[in-house]
Parts: C-alpha cells; structure tokens; sequence
C-alpha cells in the first residue's frame, strides 16, 4: 500500500528533484502511512478495471486501507495518507 502512495507522488505529485516524504506514525485510529509531494492535485481513485494496467493505485489503497484521503499542506504540496488496518491473527 506504502507502495502504491510512494508511486502516485512520484508520477503524479512530483518533478525531477523535487522531495517526496515518506512518515509513519500511530494515531488515535491505527497505524497511518503518510507521502508528501510538491503537486497541489487532489488524488483521486479511478474505478478498477480488469483491463486496465495503470491509474489503479488508489483504487487498491481504498480496498486495503481502513481509509485514505489527503490534506493541502500550508508550505504547499499536499499529503495523502492511508489508515492502515490492524493485523489479526
């Protein structure tokens, strides 16, 4: 799932050097995995396909997160994150 955020923020959120931030953390609702990129573009998941070979990252992250979304951040770029669900055993 990292991946797929990882991936989005490089070919959508990010130019040639530019940063791409990676932060996990524990909030208040589970594990959350954080990128952050340079691009003011609100992400968003297309419909998955069976013929499709790209453009389903966030589509996946929706099926496996406990949530995902985004927030603009005030030094610009964005940060999409995804709340990861608890293991069982």
């Amino acid at each position: 799932m990292i991946n797929e955020l990882v991936t989005n923020a490089h070919k959508h959120g990010s130019g040639p050097g530019e940063v791409i931030s990676v932060r996990l953390y524990l909030s208040d609702v589970g594990p959350v995995a954080e990128v952050r990129d340079g691009s003011d573009a609100e992400p968003r998941a297309l419909p998955l396909t069976l013929d499709s070979f790209s453009g389903r990252g966030l589509a996946i992250v929706s099926e496996l997160a406990k949530a995902w979304g985004f927030r603009r951040l005030a030094s610009g770029g964005k940060a999409v994150y995804a709340v990861l669900r608890e293991a069982t055993a």
